[in-house]
């Protein structure tokens, strides 16, 4: 390579360095105005302008994340030969299948009945955090860096990304097999993030970006000269690489038990190929267990199934917003979904430190989120939290104890509840859009529009119609008080 190309290269390594750079404060002034909560959208945007500004000079020309997520007529066989002539043939009483709305899934070729073992994946054939430590190029990483032994699923993703571009890697027939991109909120248009602005869903996917791009700089620095040639060159860890990886993780790893150094069972996260094609599917129980003494991971039918079934399982009892930042796809009527609200003590109340001490006793905050649900929006911690910090004199805190264990009385009841309302008040009004608006969009682009952006106004939907669970359920409550007062006048 002449000197005119070399100087090239090294202009761009030198430009892509002062990027990533940039990136990492852009990403830290995020972080900080979330945890603050400080507004953060237009920090958020300028985040999103250097990630295009980095990918530009990595030479992505097209958008992220697009291209086709599968190709539905990829070829299975070498993956199967893999497991085949590694010591798994109950493979082949499997088949993958393709369908437009879950992508490749696993069919079974015999009938099988609920409770039965399905098959049991050997722990060889599995990528984990602590096979990343056996292997050269990730364990230099990982040595002497706090940030990697610590996140298993950062750990884990330059595991993947590593075995990626080794010629010879023995799990590469199923890196071969994982899809381009994801439908998870990572891969998002800013038009489709921008729907959920005002939302706790998008301070929940904000917070996950700024943390990614944090992540993404602190190992493309980590990739320093000695390590660059040892490991991996800084020009095949771009963003859009490292996305992938961080993204196969967060969508597909599972928590395991394995045998640590000194002996002991350590907990590590685990990518468990072939198991990892099985759909999702209800709210039941959980349908795998980890074989700490035989290695393996096992699979237990959750329903009878005859031969050319589609084999699912249920992924864990997990919010929507969990799913859709992870996995890509939204659940209707999840119950396992909520929202929060935060509260806290009024700074200017005379009584806040008598308050929060009393508070304290019972394991409340004076400033703090609480969970509401559909099946529960107005959980009684908020409820005791909102008694204290309305009782409005010395005398009155003397009885403090009695908010724990019931009302302390009608008017400060009352005021508990007309506090709430307020708050949620602000809440609902603080949406750019409202509920019925949002409701006819959905309608409106069902089967024309990406199910990103689908995802993104359900998430909207849920979060706006639990709020609206909540007021209501506290309107009756205050119109009941209300009367009782007036009755006992």
């Amino acid at each position: 390579m002449n000197q005119e190309k070399l100087q090239l290269l090294e202009d761009k390594r030198r430009r892509v360095d002062a990027l990533v750079k940039q990136l990492g404060k852009d990403a830290f002034t995020v972080t900080k105005l979330l945890a603050d909560g400080k507004p953060y959208i237009n920090e958020l945007k300028a985040l999103d302008v250097q990630i295009a500004k980095i990918r530009a000079a990595q030479g992505h020309k097209e958008p992220l994340g697009s291209g086709p997520r599968n190709n539905p007529k990829r070829d299975w066989r070498p993956f199967f030969k893999w497991f085949r002539e590694n010591g798994f043939p109950e493979v082949d009483d499997y088949e993958v299948v393709y369908d437009q709305a879950q992508g490749f899934g696993l069919t079974t070729k015999k009938d099988l009945k609920r409770g039965d073992v399905v098959f049991q994946v050997p722990s060889k054939f599995m990528m984990t955090n602590v096979s990343a430590l056996e292997s050269a190029k990730p364990a230099l990483l990982i040595h002497n860096d706090q940030l990697l032994q610590n996140v298993y699923s950062l750990s884990l993703s330059l595991h993947l990304l590593i075995e990626k571009y080794e010629l010879e890697s023995f799990w590469a027939p199923y890196i071969n097999s994982l899809p381009n991109v994801y439908g998870s909120a990572f891969y998002w248009s800013a038009k489709d993030l921008a729907k959920l602005e005002g939302s706790k869903a998008h301070w929940e996917i904000s917070k996950m970006k700024a943390a990614v791009a944090k992540q993404y700089c602190h190992c493309y620095f980590r990739l320093e000269k000695q390590l660059e040639f040892a490991v991996m060159k800084r020009e095949s860890f771009n963003w859009d690489a490292f996305l992938w990886s961080i993204t196969t993780v967060f969508s597909r790893q599972n928590k395991i038990l394995v045998n640590g150094a000194s002996g002991r069972q350590v907990e590590a996260l685990a990518l468990i190929p072939f198991f990892d094609l099985i759909n999702h599917e209800g709210f039941g129980e959980l349908s795998s267990e980890y074989d700490i003494e035989n290695k393996c991971l096992r699979l237990l039918a959750v329903k009878d199934l005859k031969a050319g079934e589609q084999i699912t399982m249920h992924y864990g009892d997990r919010p929507n917003i969990e799913l859709v930042l992870n996995q890509g796809f939204f659940v209707p009527n999840n119950p396992n979904s909520f929202t929060t609200i935060e509260m806290a003590l009024l700074s200017a109340d005379k009584l806040k430190q008598q308050k929060a001490d009393i508070l304290a006793k019972h394991g409340l905050p004076e400033t703090g989120s609480y969970v509401l649900s559909l099946e529960t929006p107005v959980p009684e911690e908020l409820i005791q939290f909102l008694r204290v910090a309305w009782l409005s004199t010395e005398e009155d805190l003397a009885g403090a104890e009695r908010a724990f264990h019931g009302p302390v009385s009608l008017q400060n009841e009352l005021q508990a509840y007309v506090m709430l309302s307020l708050k949620l008040n602000q809440v609902i009004k603080g949406y750019p859009t409202k509920l019925e608006d949002d409701l006819k969009e959905l309608e409106k682009i069902q089967g024309t529009q990406t199910s990103n952006t689908q995802n993104a106004l359900n998430l909207l939907i849920e979060e706006k119609k639990i709020f609206n669970a909540t007021s209501a359920k506290v309107a009756a409550k205050i119109a009941a008080l209300r009367k009782k007062i007036s009755e006992a006048k």
